[in-house]
């Protein structure tokens, strides 16, 4: 049974309901005995389930009924449906007591319970109790959010295209994750430094409409997923393949039919990773350069895993006899550029210790894992971060 149907459901029970109290109002004008001693001090009280925090946007809230009364109503507090309110109708429940509504948009909502009873001389006698009814949905207003098609990794067989998918990080703010050669490149196609049509899947696609708010124009503008129309930037200034340009948290906005906005952010952030990893011996420096078009591990190369994007192999060798236990590592994260780190958004370590590139003493004896974490430049969120793996494996001639 759909969400309609069951609406159309309720109604009857109101219906139902008032036809209900006219009967018991024609008994009373009779002085009928009977209705003195069916008579019940009203007293409204009620539970919800489940019990919890918040609800679902379009799950089942069910209104159970723990007073005393002869009829009760739920006023669920949306729209049409607020007690007090002219031209607002509530609910009647079943002969049990019980009713169960389905919200069909996010908010905050006052649910109201209201218990009746009616008198021998036909008076009416009521109480209320009211509850606080909040409407999310689990992942924002916006269960799915995909930048499509940034990068074509040829270094695959397949050559598949690197999609970014958006993950929450808290209630109304996202991060999709961008790999390095997606902001490296200065092509005007195979690059984050474009315009893209999005695609995102809404809660509620009935009832809510997405805007992108363009902070060049500001407007917003009305978007449709997998459009044919590419107007989404993630760059600021908005040039296409532009080598000076930073990546910035965008704002889109998911607007009800009742005209209510949910403000979303999606913040673009490149998973971090070596671009050179050296160290000198006997006043020679070997190094192991970054090599985007492999994820096969080579000699003096910095490869991608291939089974994970935040995942690189390091592969260096050095000097046959070399004493691998006290090293001091040089590496470079994302060619230091401008655009991604200042460094204050950057953090290397080893089993949770801070390094420093030129300072920091490394036993190099066995395979190290380096971890980086490094987060939006320019903005102090501290949940809009990436974190990324280097495994250095030394291999001596």
């Amino acid at each position: 049974m759909d969400i309609n149907n069951k609406l159309k459901m309720n109604s009857m029970k109101t219906i139902r309901y008032l036809v209900f109290l006219l009967l018991i109002a024609l008994v009373s004008g009779c002085k009928n005995d009977f209705v003195s001693e069916i008579y019940v001090e009203p007293v409204a009280k009620f539970t919800v389930i489940p019990d919890t925090a918040v609800y679902q946007v379009l799950g089942p809230v069910e209104f159970r009924n723990q007073g005393a009364g002869q009829t009760f109503v739920v006023y669920t507090g949306d729209a049409g449906h607020v007690y007090g309110q002219q031209n607002s109708k509530g609910f009647a429940t079943n002969v049990f007591g019980n009713f169960t509504y389905y919200y069909k948009e996010l908010g905050t909502y006052t649910a109201t319970w209201v218990a009746s009873s009616i008198k021998s001389d036909g008076t009416v006698v009521s109480a209320t109790d009211s509850i606080q009814i909040k409407v999310i949905a689990s992942n924002g207003g916006l269960s799915n959010f995909v930048i499509p098609n940034m990068y074509r990794m040829s270094e695959y067989a397949s050559s598949p295209s690197y999609s970014s998918y958006g993950t929450y990080v808290s209630s109304d703010t996202m991060v999709c994750p961008i790999i390095y050669e997606a902001w490296a490149t200065t092509s005007t196609i195979n690059t984050i430094k474009r315009a893209f049509s999005l695609q995102f899947d809404l809660v509620a696609p009935a009832t809510t409409t997405m805007f992108w708010h363009d902070p060049v124009v500001g407007d917003d503008k009305p978007l449709v997923s997998a459009s044919a129309t590419r107007n989404v930037w993630f760059v600021n200034p908005q040039t296409a393949g532009g080598a000076n340009v930073r990546l910035q948290t965008q704002l889109f906005n998911v607007v009800t039919a009742s005209g209510f906005t949910y403000k979303y952010y999606v913040s673009p952030v490149v998973i971090p990773n070596f671009t050179s990893f050296s160290v000198t011996v006997g006043g020679t420096t070997y190094t192991s350069t970054y090599d985007a078009t492999t994820i096969v591990a080579a000699d003096n190369k910095i490869t991608r895993d291939g089974a994970f994007y935040n995942r690189h192999n390091v592969n260096l060798t050095l000097p046959k006899g070399t004493d691998l236990s006290a090293l001091v590592p040089n590496f470079v994260v994302v060619n230091n550029d401008a655009n991604l780190t200042d460094g204050s958004n950057l953090k290397v370590s080893i089993n949770g210790v801070a390094q420093t590139s030129g300072v920091s003493v490394v036993d190099l004896s066995h395979t190290v894992t380096y971890d980086i974490k490094m987060g939006l430049l320019g903005d102090p969120n501290v949940h809009l971060i990436q974190n990324a793996q280097m495994v250095v494996n030394i291999k001596l001639q």
